[in-house]
């Protein structure tokens, strides 16, 4: 297919104060996250956005494999 591409671009995320849960108990734990977002297009519609963050705060390129990110879809 010749059109078939897939382009992303690294743009330097702000950071945002979420709350997770903690085994700890039941009060959250806040912490500033920088997420990667990423839009899900099938062809020339959209169909959502994939978000990945790592729990640590830590800012970059990341996956959810390999690099102990946390997946919300």
């Amino acid at each position: 297919a010749d059109r078939d591409s897939i382009v992303q671009e690294y743009v330097e995320p702000g950071r945002y104060r979420m709350a997770m849960s903690r085994e700890a108990g039941p009060e959250p734990q806040y912490l500033d996250i920088a997420p990667v977002l990423s839009p899900v297009l099938f062809g020339e519609a959209a169909a959502g956005c994939w978000a990945r963050y790592h729990g640590t705060g830590k800012a970059g390129i990341i996956g959810a494999s390999g690099f102990g990110a946390t997946e919300n879809v």
